[in-house]
């Protein structure tokens, strides 16, 4: 879920919210609307009901680094004699970049 204030343009965010697979679909829940300022929107800040592959579940590093460790690059380095600790911080690196440039993306706003 996310809120934005009422003058957010979600046309001119579509581009970078298209990128990372989020849509926001506003959600009418007169509670959570009573707590927001007047005109504020409320929001579903996913394209399915799991955020799992999006840039709010991006946090979570496990499943992300899981398909690393069984991807055809760790294997090639494998062939190549890398070790366990190697290919760790391999991975490590990789997730850490990526972290990096999804705050890049966002610190566009």
């Amino acid at each position: 879920m996310a809120t934005l204030p009422k003058n957010t343009d979600l046309d001119k965010i579509s581009t970078i919210l298209d990128e990372f697979k989020i849509s926001f679909i506003p959600i009418h829940n007169d509670i959570v609307l009573s707590q927001l300022k007047a005109g504020d929107l409320y929001l579903r800040a996913t394209k399915s009901y799991c955020d799992c592959d999006t840039i709010l579940g991006s946090l979570n590093r496990q499943n992300e680094y899981q398909t690393l460790l069984n991807s055809k690059k760790v294997k090639t380095l494998r062939k190549k004699k890398w070790t366990d600790k190697e290919i760790d911080k391999w991975i490590k690196q990789k997730l850490q970049n990526k972290k990096k440039k999804i705050r890049r993306t966002f610190n566009y706003f």
